[in-house]
């Protein structure tokens, strides 16, 4: 979900299960701040707005909805945009406007409709898809260039490219595979150690 300074706090969304690009994230990446000073504007140096009739953006970023409210000018782009209507009920403070023809956070590089992906899983340290191509490609996630993030393509590792400046893509042969991305911080047991002697 993108927000615009009158929405909710990203933070907020979190306790409620929902994300947004814009997630206020204390570890935030030299590559994702670059990305987004191309694409939007930082508030701070950790929040940032989005410009609601980038489409292009929200669809690379995986935010399908975007929530505004009437006192602002977003409000009356989205309005009267032809990629966007307004959610009901209508009725509340925050307005939800859906993106037509979102797309998930997860991809296939390029414009081949014959390329295809089912999600198989998605966990905090674990992405898998179902991905089917008759020509090959590149297969995007979403997911930050990230030390710690590993790939496998049935079941046997292969090399994580950056894409987009910042997020992840894997190469493919044609044909059917599972790829599954994993996150295992090698800082953690060691966080866990700390935390358990103090």
């Amino acid at each position: 979900i993108a927000l615009d300074l009158t929405g909710p706090f990203p933070v907020v969304l979190r306790h409620v299960g929902l994300t947004t690009p814009q997630g206020f994230d204390p570890l935030l990446p030299e590559q994702y701040r670059i990305l987004i000073e191309r694409v939007g504007h930082f508030r701070t140096n950790r929040e940032f707005d989005l410009n609601p009739l980038d489409v292009y953006t929200l669809r690379l970023l995986g935010a399908p909805y975007f929530i505004t409210s009437e006192s602002v000018p977003a409000y009356a782009s989205l309005f009267s945009s032809r990629h966007f209507h307004l959610l009901q009920p209508d009725d509340s403070y925050y307005k939800v406007f859906e993106l037509n023809d979102p797309q998930p956070s997860f991809a296939w590089e390029g414009d081949d409709t014959r390329n295809t992906v089912e999600l198989k899983g998605w966990l905090a340290e674990r992405r898998a898809f179902d991905v089917s191509s008759e020509s090959g490609g590149r297969f995007r996630l979403t997911e930050q260039f990230y030390p710690g993030w590993k790939a496998t393509v049935d079941g046997m590792e292969t090399t994580i490219e950056r894409c987009h400046e910042a997020f992840q893509c894997v190469a493919l042969q044609p044909g059917r595979h599972l790829v599954e991305f994993r996150f295992q911080s090698r800082f953690l047991a060691v966080g866990s150690a700390i935390s358990l002697c103090s």
